[in-house]
């Protein structure tokens, strides 16, 4: 599978490092349903500022490229599906509380404007 991002190459590998993302496991779970995978890649089309050139980033293994890819495991697979499970059931029950790991990224976000973020970190942090 190969997914292409008009990202930079930094930051397109910061997508295969962040294990809250789960593009990868669910592409890798659904199309195995028809087709044998061997790697799940993404590859950044856009040249970074730095003159990087574009290259692949994801897991598994591809004949023929020289990757350093993380591995393509049942149980990243597993674990990516349950995360998505959880998510759908508490959208689902209404529960729906903004919890950024990294409040870093909360700056990217399209609804920032509207988020309740500092609130429930405050109310989380007056309870302990």
């Amino acid at each position: 599978i190969v997914d292409y991002k008009y990202s930079s190459a930094v930051n397109t590998k910061k997508k295969v490092e962040d294990v809250t993302l789960l593009q990868g496991p669910l592409y890798v779970s659904g199309a195995r349903k028809d087709h044998d995978v061997s790697a799940m890649v993404y590859y950044n089309v856009r040249t970074d500022p730095n003159h990087q050139v574009p290259k692949p980033f994801g897991w598994g293994t591809v004949p023929g490229v020289n990757a350093n890819f993380g591995q393509l495991t049942d149980e990243w697979v597993t674990e990516g599906l349950t995360k998505a499970r959880r998510a759908v059931e508490e959208f689902r029950s209404g529960r729906v509380l903004p919890r950024p790991l990294d409040a870093k990224n909360c700056r990217y976000c399209d609804f920032r404007d509207a988020c309740r973020w500092e609130f429930t970190a405050a109310i989380g942090a007056a309870g302990n």
